[in-house]
């Protein structure tokens, strides 16, 4: 049975650690972040400073503290910003889904997040202006009908998307202090679509931070500096004043002539692998080497951004893909296109072929969307009633891919086609070579780029994912046997017993 929690209860936000420091052995030193970056600023222009340890005993014997500070903040706050990218904080956060929803998505943090594919929520949190809430029979219902889809063996990856935004999340996250500060201060600019969570959330992130070494947190807070992309990789903004159509495919594509030469020497690296596959992991390594080699430095040769309507559980795995350009829809936008009947929901096929399922589905799908909106009529604000949204709802995103991410194994393409990969981005990404081939307005340099990205073997088509540089990262219940396709004496067990070796596993 769901649990049913005041959010502000439950919210959790602890710091781990903030770094770097600076200690030594006999006690005498521990240096704070500002001290470390002091130093470290010294040494780019004076030979004098080529001790850290050395010059920060002096200053801590001397209590010379303001020759730090005033330094650290006058260069920061002028919008200098490797002093400042240098610190980093360490938080562990309870929350709900809007909050893993809006700081994965941030730039240059790193997040590992409670996971909903598989492991199955357990609580319904409900902000400061819905604890009051009633009628909540909906979500109630929605967390029965997940318990009833995944006892009858549906994956929790797709039965989630019929849970509402309130169910809980849980993540350990990295963050430079420079894109905290920048966060506060975005924040400030859209405080009246952000929910009161994430606007909490990052006031405590601040206040602890700021009681460990508040020097280069306040000279960002001060500085002019907005350098990340937080509104485009962001769905809690203002409706969208450049709307996303319904429309999916191609929306603008660039192609230097000298792509060409690169395919063609990729196409022959890749013919050379399949024909002499890898005997060791150290030869497959090197094989994804000498691939990603071909096209990292020579990425923006060929780019094609691409729009998907997918659905919110979707866009969160995505948006965590840290080296690939998007930008998403405002939830609000997508909300009113779905209530309007401009948009449907997602449904995944395993519950649309199941009349009972489907049924269900849908009828509470559209029970949450309208308590939504009873919500908003009632006076209660769209960034706080959003919680009662289901993750089905569909989102417009923009996704730019380079050719690095489209052909270097372990980039976009690579991973994200693999059958380990989420099954509603899988069959997005796996739809990308027919997008490319039947939109390009390059239609040969089109037709060679499909062909490196699919493999023909008579009447099947498989995608070329990671497995491509001949061998299978995966282990054993988990390797598909795709690469069996093209590499037909391959021998799993032979790369998973040298793997365990390495691993002492043995």
């Amino acid at each position: 049975m769901v649990e049913i929690f005041p959010l502000k209860n439950y919210l959790t936000v602890e710091l781990l650690d903030l770094t770097p420091e600076l200690q030594d052995y006999s006690g005498t030193l521990n240096a704070k972040p500002s001290e470390v970056v002091y130093v470290g600023s010294k040494i780019t222009f004076s030979s004098k400073y080529d001790n850290p340890k050395d010059i920060l005993l002096k200053k801590i014997k001397e209590g010379d503290n303001k020759t730090i500070k005033t330094f650290v903040y006058d260069v920061v706050s002028r919008g200098y910003a490797s002093l400042a990218t240098t610190p980093i904080a360490y938080f562990y956060l309870k929350g709900s889904r809007i909050l893993d929803l809006f700081l994965t998505a941030v730039p240059y943090t790193s997040a590992l997040v409670l996971s909903q594919r598989y492991v199955p929520p357990k609580y319904i949190l409900l902000p400061p202006e819905l604890e009051n809430l009633h009628d909540i029979d909906a979500l109630v219902k929605a967390f029965e009908f997940y318990g009833q889809l995944t006892a009858n063996n549906v994956p929790r990856e797709v039965a989630r998307r019929v849970l509402p935004l309130s169910s809980n999340s849980a993540m350990l996250l990295t963050i430079p202090i420079n894109v905290l500060g920048i966060l506060y201060k975005y924040l400030q600019f859209y405080s009246d679509t952000v929910p009161w969570e994430i606007k909490e959330t990052v006031d405590r992130m601040i206040s602890l931070v700021r009681k460990e070494d508040p020097t280069i947190l306040d000279a960002v807070l001060n500085s002019p500096e907005f350098n990340i992309n937080v509104t485009g990789r962001s769905l809690f903004k203002p409706q969208d004043s450049i709307e996303f159509s319904n429309r999916e495919g191609i929306i603008g594509e660039y192609l230097d002539k000298r792509a060409y030469t690169l395919i063609e020497s990729y196409r022959k690296e890749q013919e050379r692998i399949f024909k002499n596959p890898p005997e060791t992991i150290k030869e497959a390594v090197k094989n994804s080497w000498k691939l990603s080699n071909i096209v990292i430095p020579y990425r923006s040769y060929y780019t094609v951004i691409i729009q998907w309507l997918v659905s919110i559980a979707m866009y969160n795995e995505l948006k965590r893909h840290r080296t690939i350009e998007i930008r998403v829809e405002s939830i609000y936008s997508a909300i009113k296109n779905t209530l309007e009947g401009r948009r449907d929901l997602y449904i995944p096929n395993v519950i649309e072929i199941n009349k009972n399922y489907l049924e269900k589905y849908v009828k509470l799908s559209h029970e949450m969307l309208s308590l939504y909106q009873n919500l908003v009529n009632q006076g209660i604000p769209s960034s706080e009633a959003i919680y009662v949204i289901p993750h089905n709802i569909k989102v417009g995103v923009e996704v730019v891919l380079t050719l690095d991410q489209l052909l270097t194994p372990n980039l976009f393409y690579g991973i994200r086609s693999c059958m380990t990969a989420e099954f509603e981005m899988r069959d997005k990404v796996w739809g990308i070579p027919k997008t490319i081939l039947r939109e390009s307005k390059y239609p040969a340099f089109a037709k060679k780029l499909y062909n490196l990205l699919v493999y023909r073997n008579r009447d099947l088509e498989v995608p070329l994912s990671k497995c491509r540089i001949g061998m299978c990262p995966e282990p054993k219940g988990r390797n598909c046997r795709i690469i069996n396709q093209f590499i037909p004496q391959y021998d799993h067990k032979k790369f998973e017993e040298e793997r365990k070796s390495y691993l002492n596993l043995r």
